[in-house]
């Protein structure tokens, strides 16, 4: 995954999981982190899933050149999001 934007103190882990694929996002400075994310994966569908509020949403993304890209804001400090790539 390559990840660009404005979050200095960012960091990530990924997992595979059968079909899935699982990256948590960690954002450990003190101002929003403003993302833009590059995953090598086309032909998925993209959750945002809040862990405190135990919530999913669908996460609006393009695929070019085999990649999905998206824009992803995480809060400051504490900010984590849960990103889960799912077989179509």
């Amino acid at each position: 995954m390559h990840i660009g934007g404005t979050g200095k103190y960012i960091t990530y882990t990924h997992r595979s999981f059968g079909d899935a694929e699982l990256y948590l996002i960690m954002n450990s400075g003190d101002e929003i982190a403003k993302l833009d994310l590059k995953i090598p994966f086309a032909n998925k569908q993209i959750k945002q899933i809040d862990l405190e509020k135990q919530e999913q949403k669908a996460i609006a993304f393009v695929e070019k050149d085999g990649k999905i890209q998206l824009e992803l804001e995480l809060p400051a400090l504490t900010g984590v999001v849960l990103v889960v790539l799912d077989s179509l």
